[in-house]
């Protein structure tokens, strides 16, 4: 009996034992989800008893620094079709269903191989039907039918690709938390994504008329002769009129008209110019793109990431990004657009609804932020207006010297422009020619894009490096005061060259042209102030090479020479700096720093780096970082050294150069009658300060193929040279009294800056005068 007992015990751990083995997946599933994953699904719990409902926001309005507009939303219609049927998906499902429905009494009784052949001859009329649906919505649009075919093509391959991503995510986070890989967590993996249930933008700024058409003729009825009888379909399935908006630049072209009066004596006449000026401000403000991209969503992940001050200002209450992008959401494609994408960016209202008890919350929609820019787009229109061509400073002219054979007279001159408030750093200009709107770039990209000689997508202000010329003389006096290697009383001899015996090398301008010296024509050697009134080469080769290598390498490094604003315009050229593309100073040597002195040699600077250069001496060394956004500075470099007395004596070098008739590089303009014009024709109460440059420019030459397996860069004599000549600066400082204004205008191979940048600079002080920026005389 007792052997009995022990062997049912035995028995019975054993059984125990075996339970307690089998509960063991059991316990161990119902510890991962009753703790490892308890959040994750009661956060998923909750989701289902809750529904969500969006509502729109706006984009906020880009401002110029007067209040007007640049920038915003608009009503507008747009063409949308539902993703079912952009993928296919509605044609399987509609075939099926009219298969089935239309042979219902008998559809249990066929075989396989014959319920298939049915459903695929609803699925051909479907298909044709969609097919001539896109025939007719391309005519009424009057567009081509390889457009709405292409974007639809791309919006199924973009919606797919981001579903299959997640699938991907939502598996590795399955297999991260230790779960099983089932049929149902392939299921749950697959689970459809928003996008494949809404309708997709197909056309925008669809005209009124065109989208009420639409609207009425999607709903009419086409029947189609089917066996069991007609086949209905509304005409135009899944179509739908989406009411949105698009962006607006009511202030993209602007006529403008320009008095002709104080122009240079042969192009001035008596009358008024009208003249329409394209694409104002659109390297400024840029674009949209009407789809967000990855790298798009990518950017705001990692604000939210980074910015904690950000992300519990866009969140919910419930944690959700109001901001998040949506299918179909434009984004910030370049410029101010892109820059100031999350501030422009609204925060859509979201209604929250317990379904289990009925509760609302209620979290209205955000408008964008308004960003107000510095820019005054009267001025800006107006520069642009004065750089066009058509108006005749922007063109070779025969009394500019500068005609070649690349550039015959007539030729079209691009260049650039920066109006910078001294006091503020506020950019109140900045202007690229030649310039294009959005219209022409979306007619046709490809022209835009590659014009090698005028290069309309490049802002030349920010984006454009030139070497210095004679501008960069006023820095070079200021440093080489503050390093002690040139005292305000000392005077430099201008022999017509540097080296003595060697009257073929480093050569002045004046000996180069004329056989003479300045100190011949001063009658005594040259001060400070007359180094720069004169621009006398050999004055600033002596100081280049007082100077050395890592001296003046360091002094255009602290005047901004390799360094960028980030104003949110995307590339900014941080100019160059030694023989490095990148501004490395590696392998200067003495010969260098003594061009380097001149502004020629292994130095290049941007148009803007010349204006904040000027505007930093007025300043006496301090400086403010240039800006674009109101209130937005970005950050200042290091105070540069400028004594009172240096100051002075580099503005009255400055001074002098526009001001004295006999030796001031930039006085008046000589024609070839030998007749003069002043450049600078302003109120008597302004005071111009300015510096002239003439900078050696390489030529630029038409891209060839290779060919005979030489590549494309190895010149030939015989290769065709588009452009040629030297590059004309004009720098000036402006105000009354005191320096307000720095304007810097750079023309490419123009030639003469005097001739050529100067009296642009002219127009642009006049302009300023007639904003009220500058003062007029009484009366």
């Amino acid at each position: 009996m007792a052997i009995k007992i022990g062997m049912f015990h035995g028995r019975l751990a054993l059984l125990v034992c075996a339970f307690a083995v089998g509960l063991l997946p059991i316990v161990a599933q119902l510890v991962n989800l009753s703790i490892v994953r308890h959040d994750e699904l009661l956060s998923e719990a909750r989701e289902h008893l809750v529904r969500f409902e969006w509502t729109p926001t706006t984009r906020g309005q880009i401002l110029d620094r007067r209040g007007r507009v640049l920038a915003h939303d608009r009503a507008s219609s747009a063409v949308a079709i539902e993703f079912d049927v952009l993928s296919g998906a509605w044609a399987i499902d509609e075939a099926q269903d009219q298969a089935r429905r239309r042979h219902a009494d008998r559809w249990r009784d066929l075989d396989d191989e014959t319920k298939a052949k049915l459903i695929e001859r609803y699925r051909e009329v479907l298909d044709r039907h969609l097919d001539q649906m896109y025939t007719d919505l391309a005519f009424m649009l009057g567009i081509a039918r390889s457009e709405i075919v292409q974007r639809s093509t791309d919006i199924v391959e973009q919606v797919t690709d981001r579903h299959d991503h997640l699938i991907s995510r939502r598996l590795g986070n399955a297999i991260v938390a230790g779960q099983e890989i089932t049929k149902s967590v392939r299921a749950d993996a697959g689970s459809p994504i928003r996008e494949q249930s809404m309708p997709h933008i197909m056309v925008r700024n669809v005209a009124d008329p065109t989208a009420f058409a639409i609207s009425q003729r999607a709903r009419e009825i086409v029947s189609y002769d089917m066996p069991g009888g007609a086949l209905e379909i509304e005409r135009f399935p899944g179509v739908l009129i989406d009411e949105s908006s698009d962006r607006h630049y009511p202030l993209e072209s602007m006529r403008i008209e320009l008095d002709r009066s104080s122009l240079p004596q042969p192009i001035a006449s008596q009358t008024k110019q009208p003249i329409l000026v394209e694409g104002v401000a659109t390297n400024i403000l840029g674009w949209m793109r009407h789809v967000a991209l990855g790298e798009d969503y990518q950017r705001r992940a990692e604000l939210l990431k980074e910015d904690p001050t950000f992300a519990e200002r866009v969140r919910s209450a419930g944690g959700r990004d109001r901001g998040t992008y949506f299918p179909d959401d434009p984004a910030g494609l370049l410029g101010i657009e892109r820059a100031m994408e999350q501030d422009l960016r609204g925060l859509r209202g979201l209604t929250t609804t317990r379904l289990d008890s009925n509760e609302q919350s209620v979290e209205g929609a955000i408008p964008g932020s308004d960003i107000v820019l510095t820019i005054d787009i009267d001025l800006q229109a107006k520069i642009r207006a004065i750089m066009d061509p058509a108006f005749g400073l922007a063109r070779v002219q025969d009394w500019q010297g500068t005609p070649n054979e690349a550039m015959p007279i007539g030729t079209p001159l691009n260049g650039a422009a920066v109006v910078l408030d001294v006091r503020t750093g506020e950019i109140l200009a900045m202007v690229s020619t030649p310039s294009f709107t959005r219209e022409q770039y979306a007619a046709d990209q490809a022209a835009i894009i590659n014009d090698t000689i005028n290069a309309p997508l490049r802002n030349r202000v920010t984006q454009a490096s030139y070497p210095p010329g004679s501008v960069a003389k006023a820095l070079v006096l200021a440093d080489a005061i503050e390093q002690k290697v040139f005292s305000l009383g000392e005077r430099i001899a201008c022999d017509g060259y540097l080296y003595e015996g060697k009257p073929d090398r480093l050569r002045c301008w004046i000996f180069k042209i004329y056989t003479l010296t300045h100190s011949m024509t001063l009658g005594h050697d040259l001060d400070a102030a007359e180094g720069l009134m004169t621009s006398c080469n050999v004055f600033f080769f002596t100081l280049g090479r007082r100077l050395g290598p890592e001296r003046i390498q360091r002094m255009y490094e602290r005047f901004g020479v390799g360094s960028t604003w980030n104003m949110g315009l995307g590339f900014e050229s941080p100019g160059m700096l030694g023989h490095s593309a990148r501004g490395a100073s590696a392998g200067l040597q003495l010969g260098d720093a003594i061009q380097m002195g001149i502004g020629q040699g292994p130095v290049a600077w941007t148009p803007l780096h010349a204006a904040d250069a000027l505007a930093t001496i007025a300043r006496s060394g301090v400086h403010v970082a240039p800006h674009l956004v109101r209130g937005r500075p970005g950050p200042s470099r290091d105070p540069i050294t400028i004594q009172p007395a240096a100051r002075r004596e580099i503005l009255k070098g400055l001074r002098n150069v526009v001001e004295d008739p006999a030796h001031g590089t930039a006085h008046h303009i000589t024609f070839g009658d030998r007749s003069e014009s002043k450049i600078f024709d302003l109120p008597k109460r302004i005071t111009v300060w300015g510096k002239t440059g003439t900078a050696a420019a390489s030529p630029l030459f038409k891209d060839l193929p290779e060919a005979d397996g030489k590549p494309n860069g190895k010149r030939d004599d015989h290769e065709p040279i588009l452009r040629s000549g030297d590059h004309s600066w004009f720098v000036v400082l402006i105000g009354e009294g005191e320096p307000r204004y720095a304007i810097a205008v750079l023309m490419e191979y123009a030639g003469s800056g005097a001739k050529v940048s100067g009296p642009i600079c002219n127009q642009i002080a006049r302009t300023l005068v007639e904003e009220g920026y500058l003062p007029s005389d009484p009366g």
